[in-house]
């Protein structure tokens, strides 16, 4: 199935206001300030300090920034990827459909060798095609670790549609209406981190790369069940940030 991440997220904003809880638009983060035993004490925003206990960071890709804040280096990258949104049209599959070096090039698997152009292999391009509910289509996608530029580039846009042609060479015949780049928060083990820290009240649900929105409610379960020190619905040893602890602590 498909859903809409904006109308998912407005929905766990309007869930999360009728249990009490309070949005804050338009607001930055500048620091964070932790009591004489290490204990966090309130977030300091542009719009005033917020007196608090307990941080959870789930910045996604802007993860790292909030961790130094603690005096935590969270070894989150940015990789970018591009989509291309095509024509309203007739139905050129009923439900989404990827090829395998997707998953090759998601995670980095080595000792392999795809069929494909120098340039696609640079850009780590692998065919995903999704209709959507208006009579759309999408397709990508792409893989690289760029910084936060989010600026599409045409070269790897052309990549991606001819290897989405090599799959579905009805694509030739039709149009592409815009294109959109994102960053995804990857880690080096390609598993988010769901967990507390050795900073006292500091909690990271962070790190998800493509996966955040079908992880999203299973996050917010863990993560709660950490804070609230409850008995965890799931194993989360492959989330712990005791994993990178070691190397990535000041």
């Amino acid at each position: 199935g498909t859903l809409s991440p904006m109308a998912l997220g407005q929905g766990f904003i309007y869930a999360a206001q009728k249990l009490g809880a309070r949005l804050l638009s338009n607001t930055t983060v500048t620091g964070i300030a932790r009591r004489a035993d290490g204990h966090i004490d309130r977030v300091i925003t542009d719009s005033g300090d917020i007196k608090t206990p307990r941080v959870i960071n789930a910045a996604g890709a802007w993860a790292p920034q909030i961790g130094k804040m603690v005096g935590l280096e969270i070894p989150i990258k940015p990789r970018q990827g591009h989509i291309i949104v095509g024509q309203r049209t007739f139905q050129i599959t009923t439900r989404p459909v990827c090829e395998f070096g997707y998953i090759m090039t998601k995670l980095q698997t080595g000792g392999y060798q795809r069929n494909v152009t120098p340039e696609m292999e640079a850009f780590g391009v692998a065919m995903v095609f999704e209709p959507t509910e208006a009579g759309n289509f999408i397709f990508g996608s792409s893989r690289r670790f760029v910084g936060m530029d989010t600026s599409s580039d045409s070269l790897v846009l052309r990549a991606m549609a001819q290897r989405a042609i090599r799959f579905f060479p009805i694509l030739k015949e039709l149009n592409a209406i815009r294109s959109y780049v994102g960053c995804r928060p990857w880690t080096p083990d390609h598993n988010p981190i769901i967990s507390e820290t050795e900073v006292p009240g500091f909690y990271i649900a962070a790190g998800h790369e493509g996966n955040g929105i079908s992880m999203s409610a299973m996050t917010g379960k863990l993560i709660s069940e950490i804070v609230c020190n409850l008995p965890k619905s799931v194993e989360t040893d492959s989330f712990d940030w005791g994993r990178f602890k070691t190397e990535h602590t000041k």
